[in-house]
């Protein structure tokens, strides 16, 4: 709400407030203390409702924050995933004189590990608009089963740099929907937020009102004790 309106409301209202209470139906001392309990009220509520709408403002910055550091993790699993079908794993083996006896068997499963590599970096919806949701289902269930089949150190790092790079990830993710949620209101909270305003000008123009119908009271009381004659 705009200032200047909520200032003339303000003032709109402690007119009126000071008209009614004040001088046409003045309340008595005990009355006034009443008011107090009404003026607080409506202060709390307003300030639930503010309270709401800061927190949301707040976490909707921080909202953005989170998206581009999940976007950060995305890429940093896709490079995991293209460093792991580069040439430290996809590679040419010649054999020679100085190759171990089970050469064969190494280049298996280097060529195997190659081919689960790029299985994994050609999945789909690692690059559509779901942000990689599909495989971020599919690499729990996969991942730990393929790593057991092989067992050269340089494969076993490329599993585990794609994990680490995995799990970034899953936990960006999981921050992102944390700040979403601190970043939407309750349907409850939209509606404090929409009278949280008006209301605590309202309470404000009352505890105003408090104040100059207590000091009317104070000076009537104190001039009927400075002329009782008058009240006869």
């Amino acid at each position: 709400m705009n200032p200047l309106y909520l200032f003339l409301f303000f003032i709109l209202i402690a007119i009126t407030f000071h008209i009614a209470l004040v001088r046409h139906w003045p309340l008595n001392e005990l009355n006034w203390k009443k008011v107090d309990y009404l003026w607080i009220s409506l202060s709390l509520i307003s300030i639930i409702g503010l309270s709401a709408t800061i927190r949301t403002d707040w976490y909707s910055t921080t909202l953005i924050i989170d998206r581009y550091a999940r976007q950060s993790r995305l890429e940093d699993l896709k490079h995991a995933l293209a460093d792991a079908t580069g040439a430290a794993i996809c590679r040419a083996t010649l054999r020679t004189e100085y190759s171990p006896s089970n050469i064969d068997q190494i280049v298996a499963e280097y060529q195997s590990a190659c081919e689960v590599f790029k299985k994994l970096s050609s999945i789909d919806t690692l690059n559509n608009k779901d942000e990689a949701r599909g495989f971020v289902e599919l690499l729990p269930e996969s991942l730990q089963p393929l790593r057991r089949k092989f067992n050269q150190p340089e494969i076993i790092e490329e599993f585990d740099s794609i994990e680490n790079a995995h799990n970034g990830f899953l936990k960006s993710i999981q921050e992102e929907n944390k700040t979403r949620n601190l970043a939407s209101k309750s349907d409850f909270e939209k509606i404090m937020s929409i009278f949280a305003a008006p209301l605590l000008v309202i309470a404000l123009a009352l505890r105003l009102t408090k104040v100059t119908g207590e000091i009317s009271l104070k000076k009537v009381m104190k001039h009927s004790s400075q002329n009782p004659d008058q009240q006869k």
